[in-house]
C-alpha cells in the first residue's frame, strides 16, 4: 500500500477512529517495519484502563499534552471521559511527520463526523507539534 493509498483509506468517514487507527498501525506493521519510521501503538484495551483510571480534574478547561500521539488512540478516551468540561485543550507531539499528517486526518473527520458530535457543547482545541525537543 502506497502513502496515498492509506491517505484516501482513512479519510473514509465510515469508518471509525479505531477503525482508521487500526489500518495506520497495519500500514506501518507490514510497510516499515525494521525502518526508522516504525512506530508502536498502545493496545485499545490498555488505553481504555490507563484513561478509565485517571483522576477526575475538578476545572471547566483541560489541557492535556501527549508527547508521543502517534495516531491518536488516546484521543476518543480522553474525550469521552472529559465530556462534562467546557473546554479540552489537546496540545500533541510526535516525531514522525506522516503520523501527524495522519492523524490530522482522523482528527479532521472524527471532529466533524464522529463520536465527538455526542458532545455539542464541548469545545475542543488542539494543537500540533512536530519533532518538539525540550532540555531540561
Amino acid at each position: 500500500m502506497t502513502k496515498v493509498e492509506l491517505l484516501k483509506k482513512l479519510n473514509n468517514n465510515k469508518l471509525s477512529y479505531y477503525e482508521k487507527s487500526k489500518i495506520y498501525e497495519n500500514y506501518n506493521k507490514n510497510f516499515l517495519n525494521g525502518k526508522n519510521e516504525a512506530a508502536y501503538y498502545t493496545k485499545k484495551e490498555i488505553v481504555k484502563y490507563i484513561v478509565d483510571n485517571l483522576n477526575n480534574i475538578n476545572k471547566d478547561e483541560i489541557t492535556i499534552l501527549e508527547p508521543s500521539v502517534g495516531i491518536g488512540n488516546f484521543i476518543p478516551y480522553l474525550i469521552k471521559k472529559f465530556q462534562n468540561k467546557l473546554k479540552i485543550n489537546f496540545i500533541l507531539n510526535d516525531i514522525n511527520s506522516f503520523s501527524l499528517s495522519c492523524l490530522k486526518i482522523i482528527l479532521n473527520n472524527y471532529l466533524k463526523n464522529g463520536d465527538k458530535m455526542k458532545y455539542p457543547n464541548l469545545k475542543i482545541t488542539i494543537f500540533i507539534l512536530f519533532g518538539l525537543t525540550v532540555i531540561l
